[in-house]
């Protein structure tokens, strides 16, 4: 068996031995082409086991990549490690191009946690998702996505007419991608519906922050200026108001106001009137109490003149209201220094003007003048007492034109 098996083998290398030499004899040409196809072919399958195994370690690198998409998806706090295990692992030479992709990828998004603006902070991990998506792409041989700009909440949640140019000269917003195509652009809606491009007065400052110029070279707001809207593809990524609010309201504190005389004058009397009291004495009382009613401070008065000797007569008088010091229009008065009740008695002496000074209170000195209480008609006419009020710390708060 064996034997015939040998033969057999030597009579096919016999044969194609043959074969070998007659086609090199008779068709020389073919026989060469044919033996350098053989050669190329066998050539080929040996060195090229590279290409299932390239195609391997790609396959393998966008499943790992997808796997980390997943991840960042589920533990979003995590992304800084998550990124960098995976760069960890990515140590096979053919998976360098995603290993330096995903290096950049992580350092600009460590970039990002220095932003303050918090939706930045929180939206870092789907960022991540998104480059790595890219590198994924550029693994399969396609266009990777457009990267989304995503807006923050501005730094002035409203653009304020009030504030002087100069105070509201710039806007700055936070976010990401600020950087991508198409650019952003901007247009300036007033309260006619009219939209105005303004795109011109965009800045780019890095990937992340994006300035508007409110200056007269930037957009031009007026009175009629209702809204800016940020686009990106046509839809608007941030919407910030234009309005007219009213500034705050004021105080305002004054030292040392110095209030108006007034005149206490009774009319109501007892007996004839006459003052003309020989050698008798006139008892004098007043009281004074200041009132605030956040439009005027004044000073009600009560007051009585009584005759000692002769018949007697008597006037009395009060309450009379004395304006002391009105508050501006549009203002209201808060606090004064002095609001205490003023009261004396004293004894008039025929002849002599007197000046009394009470022991406390807001008024300063009351003042009698002898003539102007003598006569038959003095009591109820010409007598009186001139009040004298201390100058008060008066503080007043604005009322209208403003918000508290």
């Amino acid at each position: 068996m064996a034997n015939r098996s040998y033969a057999n083998r030597a009579a096919f290398k016999k044969r194609s031995s043959s074969f070998h030499i007659a086609l090199s004899r008779h068709c020389p040409r073919e026989y060469l082409a044919a033996f350098a196809l053989i050669a190329l072919l066998t050539i080929t399958f040996t060195a090229c086991d590279w290409l299932p195994r390239g195609e391997d370690v790609v396959g393998r690198t966008i499943n790992e990549l997808s796997s980390l998409q997943a991840d960042l998806d589920r533990q979003s706090s995590n992304w800084r490690n998550l990124v960098q295990s995976e760069i960890d692992r990515l140590t096979d030479n053919a998976q360098s191009t995603a290993r330096v992709e995903l290096t950049t990828a992580l350092v600009r998004a460590t970039q990002a946690a220095n932003v303050t603006a918090s939706c930045v902070i929180g939206e870092i991990h789907a960022k991540l998702g998104e480059d790595v998506g890219a590198i994924i792409a550029t693994f399969r041989h396609q266009s990777a996505p457009p990267k989304i700009p995503v807006a923050c909440q501005p730094d002035k949640p409203a653009i304020d007419l009030w504030l002087t140019p100069e105070r509201r000269s710039d806007l700055v917003i936070n976010g990401y991608n600020f950087d991508t195509k198409p650019p952003l652009e901007a247009y300036l809606l007033d309260t006619n519906g009219q939209r105005q491009s303004v795109s011109g007065a965009l800045t780019v400052t890095t990937h992340y922050l994006l300035h508007v110029d409110l200056t007269t070279t930037g957009v031009q707001l007026s009175s009629h200026s209702k809204q800016l809207d940020i686009v990106w593809s046509g839809a608007p990524i941030a919407s910030i108001r234009i309005e007219k609010t009213l500034p705050a309201c004021q105080t305002r504190p004054m030292s040392a106001v110095s209030l108006p005389d007034g005149t206490f004058r009774p009319t109501v009397h007892a007996g004839n009137g006459d003052n003309n009291f020989g050698d008798s004495l006139v008892q004098i009382g007043m009281t004074v109490h200041p009132t605030n009613d956040g439009h005027v401070l004044a000073a009600v008065v009560w007051g009585y003149f009584s005759e000692q000797g002769g018949d007697r007569t008597v006037v009395t008088g009060g309450p009379t209201t004395i304006e002391l010091y009105p508050a501006p229009p549009g203002w209201s008065i808060v606090s004064v220094s002095e609001m205490s009740n003023s009261m004396t008695t004293w004894d008039e002496k025929k002849f002599v003007s007197t000046v009394q000074h009470p022991n406390g209170g807001i008024v300063s000195e009351f003042d009698t003048i002898w003539p102007d209480f003598d006569g038959e008609n003095a009591a109820g006419t010409t007598a009186h007492v001139t009040i004298k009020f201390k100058q008060v710390d008066i503080t007043i708060s604005q009322t209208t034109g403003c918000q508290a």
